[in-house]
C-alpha cells in the first residue's frame, strides 16, 4: 500500500460507524462489508482528504485505485470510483483495461452503474475504437456485468445515442431470465425514450422477445397515444 491509500485507510477507520454498517450491508445484501461511512458525511470526508492530499498523479492513479479496490470495505471502492470520476475527460484510451477490471471484480449494480455511465461512456465517446476493441466483446460476454455495461453505457448520450448500436446490445441479451440485464434493457430504452419516445415505443412493439420486466421499465413515465 503507497502512503496515498494508506493515508486515506487511517480517515476512513477514524470515521467508522459499526451501528450504520450493519444497515448498509443488508441493505446491500450482505455481499459487502462497510465502515458504516454514509454518503453526505463520505462527501466531506473526501472533499477534505483530496484538499489535504490533492488527487493522485495520473500516472499513478491505476495503481491507487486498484490498492483502495482490493480493501475489504465497500467505502474505499465508492472513494476510488469518484476519484476516476475526476479523470474521466482525461485518462488514455488504455483505461478501459482498468474499467473492465472494476466492473468484473467485486461486481454488484452500485459500482457496475457507475462505471458503465459516468467512466465508460465518456471514455467511449472520446475513443470510438473501443466500441470494437471492447464493448461488442462485452455484449457478447458470459459475464453478465460486462453485458449491462454495453447496454447503459449510453445512458447519458442522449441524442447522441448510437441506436444501432444500442438495439444490437439490447437484443444480445434478450431471452433470459436474468434480473439485471432485463432491467438493463427497460432503464436504457426508458432513458433514450426521454428523448426520442416513438423510438422505445416502437421497439418494444416490435420484440415480442422482451421480458415483461423490461417491457415495463421501458415504457413508464412514456405517453403512448
Amino acid at each position: 500500500m503507497n502512503n496515498y491509500t494508506e493515508l486515506i485507510v487511517e480517515i476512513f477507520n477514524e470515521n467508522r460507524n459499526g451501528e450504520n454498517a450493519v444497515s448498509m450491508e443488508m441493505y446491500m445484501k450482505k455481499k459487502f462489508k462497510f465502515l458504516g461511512i454514509n454518503r453526505p458525511e463520505r462527501n466531506i470526508i473526501q472533499q477534505q482528504i483530496l484538499l489535504n492530499l490533492g488527487v493522485p498523479d495520473i500516472t499513478d492513479l491505476s495503481e491507487v485505485i486498484k490498492l483502495l479496490w482490493d480493501l475489504p470495505y465497500r467505502e474505499y471502492q465508492y472513494f476510488a470510483l469518484d476519484l476516476l470520476a475526476k479523470f474521466k475527460n482525461k485518462v488514455p484510451s488504455e483505461t478501459i483495461n482498468l474499467y473492465s477490471y472494476l466492473i468484473t471484480t467485486k461486481s454488484w449494480w452500485d459500482s457496475v452503474d457507475i462505471i458503465a455511465s459516468q467512466l465508460v461512456g465518456p471514455i467511449v465517446k472520446k475513443n470510438s475504437t473501443l466500441i470494437d476493441s471492447h464493448i461488442d466483446a462485452w455484449s457478447l460476454s458470459k459475464n453478465i456485468w460486462l453485458k449491462r455495461t454495453s447496454i447503459i453505457y449510453q445512458l447519458r448520450y442522449k441524442k447522441e445515442t448510437d441506436t444501432i448500436l444500442l438495439s444490437k446490445y439490447i437484443k444480445r441479451s434478450m431471452g433470459t431470465e436474468e434480473f439485471f440485464l432485463n432491467k438493463a434493457i427497460g432503464w436504457a430504452l426508458r432513458e433514450y425514450g426521454k428523448v426520442n419516445p416513438q423510438y422505445t415505443i416502437d421497439f418494444v412493439a416490435s420484440e415480442p422477445a422482451l421480458s415483461n420486466l423490461s417491457r415495463r421499465e421501458s415504457l413508464r413515465r412514456i405517453e403512448i397515444n
